[in-house]
């Protein structure tokens, strides 16, 4: 009976403990990941707490997974930046933490990583004579899984069937997308070509691919932006208020007149005070650039930040937004963030401003038809043109010209809509 008094309050203590966590992380394509391309990451989480977990590397953008308290099996989408790719970890608010054990193997410009699931990657090499073809087997039942991004770092995947929803982002990031069989895909603006025995969409993207690009920082140097359209609205806002009671007050005849006049001037001092302490020191402007294939384009969404003074500052990604950096060194300083919801897909880019630095993201997208307007051949108002000499002109492309500002699109946020530029390859 002692013995059964001792052993039962252990027993109950035991039954009243959490079952304890399990975090699994691993990695789809078996560790393969290319400089300046996102790679996925399955995050598997079960008996866990709501917060946030941590994934983390020298060499990539640190990227959070919103626990909710449930299980999750999510995959990640993570930034590689910059070879070589450090070991990969993963933290939980409460300070656990463990390392991926899988091999990290980076690609060489002579390789191809193509992904595939029933269908012979073999199917893909026709797409990339001359290269080493590296194949990696794919989950069915996750087969690029959303979110699109985190599959960036494919540069084919072969199919059995068309998979619905993702192939304009894929292509337009240059993921080729191989389905085989005599029958052609659902007819899709983005063409289908046939290639031996399967049907290919293939779209090689002009301009930057890296998450390094110098030359995307070409249009910020010169750029000015002093305080926020917002705060200057505001600060003019009182100013008028403020002047037409003052001009109210002259017409008033009372000894009263000249007490409610200090009174409203110390008012409208304070308002100022008040606003000019809590401005906004950060500015934002976008332009797009079109390349024209047809009637298809590709669109490169440019977005930039700029601060007045040291500041913390987010963004709001689309589905294929990707951070650009000037050079390793401000990728590592801005304290770059990708937080992801319980999905893993991406919901907001947290970083830091310094004075006069600037922060670049790229949207890239295809898309059937840029604008009705033709590009006006001898404007050079817009500020993407260094970027555009640098980054997308080369042989076989050439400038159209300009397009207005569209300043109904995007994000309300952004202040200033430069004009765009519209590109026409010339290969065929």
């Amino acid at each position: 009976m002692r013995r059964l008094g001792l052993t039962l309050p252990l027993l109950l203590a035991l039954l009243a403990l959490p079952c304890a966590a399990e975090v699994q992380v691993s990695l789809p394509l078996q560790g393969y990941y290319r400089a300046g391309r996102y790679m996925p990451v399955r995050v598997v989480v079960r008996r866990e707490k709501a917060g946030e977990l941590t994934l983390s590397a020298s060499g990539a953008v640190t990227t959070t997974l919103q626990l909710n308290g449930r299980a999750a099996d999510a995959i990640v989408p993570l930034l590689v930046v910059r070879d070589p790719l450090g070991p990969i970890t993963w933290m939980l608010p409460d300070g656990r933490q463990g390392r991926v054990e899988a091999e990290l193997t980076p690609l060489g410009e002579q390789d191809r990583l193509v992904g595939f699931t029933d269908a012979d990657a073999a199917a893909a090499t026709p797409l990339f004579a001359g290269k080493s073809i590296i194949p990696v087997p794919l989950d069915p039942s996750r087969l690029l899984h959303k979110p699109v991004p985190a599959w960036e770092a494919l540069d084919a995947v072969v199919l059995d069937e068309r998979p619905v929803g993702a192939l304009p982002f894929l292509t337009a990031s240059g993921t080729a997308v191989v389905v085989r069989g005599e029958v052609a895909p659902k007819a899709n603006w983005l063409p289908w070509r046939r290639v031996g025995d399967a049907w290919v969409m293939a779209q090689q993207p002009l301009g930057p691919r890296g998450a390094i690009v110098p030359e995307a920082y070409e249009p910020a140097y010169g750029w000015k932006p002093g305080r926020p359209m917002s705060v200057r609205r505001d600060l003019l806002l009182i100013a008028v208020v403020f002047a037409i009671l003052a001009l109210a007050l002259t017409l008033w005849r009372s000894r009263l007149a000249l007490v409610v006049t200090v009174v409203l001037s110390a008012g409208a001092t304070a308002a100022l005070a008040y606003r000019a302490g809590r401005q906004g020191v950060i500015a934002t402007a976008q332009a797009s650039v079109f390349v024209r294939r047809g009637e298809n384009f590709q669109a490169d969404h440019w977005t930039y930040f700029k601060s007045i003074a040291p500041t913390s500052a987010r963004f709001q990604p689309g589905v294929m937004t990707k951070p650009v950096f000037a050079s390793p060194t401000h990728a590592e300083r801005c304290g770059l963030k990708l937080a992801c919801d319980p999905e893993g897909l991406p919901t907001k880019f947290l970083f830091q401003l310094n004075t006069d630095t600037a922060m670049a993201f790229i949207t890239r997208e295809a898309i059937h038809r840029a604008s009705d307007k033709p590009p006006d051949s001898d404007a050079r108002a817009s500020p993407l043109w260094p970027l555009v000499r640098l980054a997308y002109l080369g042989p076989g492309a050439r400038a159209a010209g300009e397009v207005p500002a569209d300043a109904g699109a995007g994000d309300p946020e952004i202040e200033r809509h430069w004009p765009g530029i519209v590109i026409e390859e010339l290969r065929r």
